[in-house]
């Protein structure tokens, strides 16, 4: 049995929840996270064969060869989640272009273990997908591709040996900033977490930077609020709390102010396509 949904108005992202394996060799043109629910996976993988084990989250390439058979017929269950290879590529040069070009010219796809809380969560707000309409899939969609990027960026983390471009304060205050789950905070409350000052993070900042962490997490916000409108349909005023805004006219002018363009512009285009697809329903 296989529970699928990609329906017409899915643009970015989809997902399937399969309970059996898929035996037979393909490719395809996007990436794909498979988290396995249960049991264990043989995944066999351009030309090599490993062992996903419950609660395996793996990640695959566009034109990475692969199939999923189970170990020695057990029962097994796997959540698929596709997401469109320009829009990942987007999103994760936005976040973190080092971490993109790593999973692209890795040797393997990379691999990473949930606590079983964690996978439980992943596989219900999955199901949550299912009753979504039109008017709130991508929204729900987004939110699951944002909750396992998440983990896979948490690991990335703790496996990344700092760069000595820049000095440790520098560096840890950057690595918090580009992370969207600190996104509404303030850069005083993350600067605290290097357990340097303010004022001398502030100072050697704008030594090697060249702008004060005000102003590059502000753009760093300004880029991702951007991404968001143009990819999502979330609403401006949601995009606007995200990034610590509160009062969403505040937003809009920051916002107009750093880019010279009103936020409905970024994403017009799409905007209009959810409204008449909502028309054509009604």
């Amino acid at each position: 049995m296989m529970v699928c949904t990609k329906p017409s108005y899915a643009k970015n992202l989809f997902f399937h929840i399969k309970y059996q394996d898929y035996p037979y060799l393909h490719a395809h043109d996007y990436w794909e996270f498979v988290l396995v629910l249960k049991g264990t996976i043989v995944h066999k993988i351009n030309g090599e064969v490993q062992e996903l084990a419950q609660n395996t989250l793996c990640l695959i390439r566009p034109n990475d060869e692969h199939s999923l058979h189970n170990k020695k017929k057990q029962v097994s269950q796997h959540l698929n989640l596709g997401i469109d290879a320009a829009y990942f590529e987007r999103y994760l040069r936005l976040v973190c272009p080092s971490m993109y070009e790593e999973f692209l010219t890795a040797k393997m796809p990379t691999e990473i273990t949930l606590s079983p809380a964690k996978a439980n969560r992943i596989y219900n707000d999955a199901n949550k997908v299912l009753s979504a309409d039109e008017t709130c899939y991508e929204m729900q969609m987004q939110l699951l591709f944002m909750d396992i990027l998440r983990e896979v960026y948490s690991e990335h983390i703790k496996s990344t040996p700092t760069k000595n471009e820049y000095s440790p304060a520098v560096s840890h205050l950057i690595m918090l900033m580009n992370n969207p789950e600190n996104m509404k905070r303030d850069v005083a409350d993350l600067i605290q977490e290097t357990n340097y000052s303010y004022s001398h993070t502030n100072r050697v900042f704008v030594r090697e930077v060249g702008l004060t962490p005000s102003q590059y997490f502000r753009e760093k916000k300004f880029e991702y609020a951007k991404t968001m409108i143009g990819d999502t349909d979330m609403p401006l005023a949601d995009i606007a709390f995200t990034i610590g805004y509160e009062n969403y006219p505040h937003f809009s002018t920051a916002l107009k102010k750093y880019t010279g363009v009103a936020p409905a512009e970024f994403g017009r285009n799409k905007r209009d396509y959810y409204q008449s697809e909502k028309k054509k329903n009604i």
